[in-house]
């Protein structure tokens, strides 16, 4: 664990895949994207990195900052 202004941050080496590094690549950049990707594709993996990307940049420039996530769900009707 590290510390950052008092945050206690872990370190996660995500090993993404090519496809999932392409898709992060404009939010790491500082973007705003919507990820849209089928079930399974590693879509959180690829949000984790875009948030880890922006709090390093967060603790070596701003003090003041924020972060916003949305996250759709719905009812899944399950096959009896």
């Amino acid at each position: 664990m590290n510390e950052h202004h008092g945050l206690r941050v872990a370190q996660v080496d995500l090993h993404l895949r090519g496809y999932q590094e392409e898709l992060a690549r404009e939010g790491c950049a500082g973007e705003n994207v919507i990820i849209l990707a089928p079930t399974n594709s590693g879509k959180t993996r690829v949000a984790c990195r875009i948030i880890e990307v922006y709090f390093a940049e967060l603790c070596n420039v701003a003090k003041n900052a924020c972060l916003g996530t949305f996250n759709s769900c719905r009812a899944i009707k399950r096959k009896k």
